[in-house]
């Protein structure tokens, strides 16, 4: 079994330095395009995915959708949320 781990791409936020903590903020442009190139790493890599596990948040959850999407052959998979991952 191999675990992999992602943090969610870059948000308006994270772009002005301001600490976003629990808020809501989507993925910005960048963000977007930084989640694509994590899935394009995954893609090169023959990775599929069984499970994904995500925070709630609006950001993590952008990020696992743009990675997993169609991963596991034709099926998208759930995104499961965890409010343990809000730490």
């Amino acid at each position: 079994m191999k675990i992999w781990f992602v943090r969610h791409g870059e948000t308006a936020k994270n772009r002005d330095r301001l600490l976003q903590g629990r808020s809501d903020a989507p993925l910005n442009e960048a963000g977007i395009e930084q989640a694509g190139m994590a899935r394009r790493f995954f893609m090169d890599k023959g990775v599929e995915f069984d499970r994904v596990i995500s925070s709630p948040l609006r950001r993590a959850m952008q990020t696992a959708r743009i990675i997993t999407d169609g991963s596991n052959g034709n099926e998208k998979l759930e995104i499961q949320t965890d409010d343990r991952l809000l730490v």
